[in-house]
């Protein structure tokens, strides 16, 4: 922000709120930004692209991780009346006006990912999930594709979605590039886990930079289960057929909620898991421990 013009400052520690913010009219219109990183600090970007007096042009500096989320903040701004153009690595919005519309949020893929591998480690279960569409712009949707192979077929309704056990032959092994859905490694390698299959998940640069560097967490929390791993930068490698162990450790969330939920279906294939922080999933889904009751899971709080 400060490179096209802001003038931000931080009051204390460099990195850390809080921040002292000037308003002004920002002129400069180019900026080049690591696409490696955060989606969002480009998403961020683009909203605020149309306020400023000679628009922005964006030059990503490659690998773009997570490129249906910036594809998706384009297609909602197309919709509120902002044109873009994207060619190569240069993302370029005009100066212009934001119009106001009608528009129905879609539920989120990314919290959904939880409810497949609750069926996916369940003996036989069927879960209906509302308000999530076939021809969804969000990256997560893959999960209907990626989940066949663990067991987990999506049926489209009008208005909801049904995921249930499908009568596939699992394999042995998975295998999948995720940089562009890296939510989504959690609960698969949890899922993975669960059922006993190799998995190896590639393209994750990006969850070091999350909540906390999610991949050597997840690792910390699962040895707890007696679960090894192999994590490094960008991926994570977990071999098949280890046994899950009950444990009397509690589940250190690292404040992360994504962390919490993806450990939680692992209760299908051990009776207890206690967490350290019931409040984490209020980031993102503040009604995850309620849903799980009324799914009759048995939830004892502290």
């Amino acid at each position: 922000m400060n490179e096209i013009g802001a003038e931000i400052s931080y009051e204390g520690n460099v990195g850390f709120p809080p921040l002292l913010i000037k308003g002004k009219k920002i002129q400069q219109n180019d900026i080049s930004i690591s696409g490696a990183i955060s989606s969002q600090y480009i998403s961020s970007l683009l909203l605020i692209a149309p306020y400023i007096a000679k628009g922005l042009n964006i030059e990503i500096i490659e690998p773009l991780l997570s490129k249906p989320y910036v594809l998706m903040t384009l297609e909602v701004m197309k919709e509120m009346g902002v044109e873009s153009s994207w060619t190569g690595n240069m993302i370029s919005v005009k100066n212009q006006t934001y119009k106001s519309v009608s528009y129905t949020v879609e539920n989120d893929w990314s919290g959904a990912s939880f409810w497949y591998s609750f069926v996916a480690l369940s003996e036989k279960g069927s879960i209906e999930i509302p308000y999530l569409k076939p021809d969804s712009s969000q990256g997560d949707s893959i999960l209907s594709e990626i989940y066949m192979d663990l067991g987990v077929e999506t049926i489209f309704r009008k208005n909801s979605i049904s995921i249930d056990q499908n009568s596939r032959k699992l394999s042995k092994e998975f295998n999948y590039d995720l940089s562009h859905y890296p939510d989504l490694a959690l609960p698969i390698a949890v899922t993975c886990v669960g059922l006993g299959i190799k998995c190896h998940l590639t393209g994750l640069e990006s969850l070091k930079h999350k909540e906390c560097d999610r991949l050597h967490c997840l690792k910390r929390e699962l040895e707890k289960f007696n679960i090894i791993s192999q994590v490094n930068d960008n991926s994570i490698l977990i071999e098949g057929n280890q046994t899950l162990k009950e444990s009397s450790k509690v589940i250190d969330t690292h404040k992360d909620h994504r962390i919490a939920m993806s450990l939680a279906p692992l209760v299908m294939k051990i009776n207890n898991i206690k967490f350290d922080d019931e409040n984490v999933v209020d980031k993102s889904y503040p009604k995850f421990w309620k849903d799980m009751e009324d799914l009759s899971f048995d939830l004892k709080r502290k």
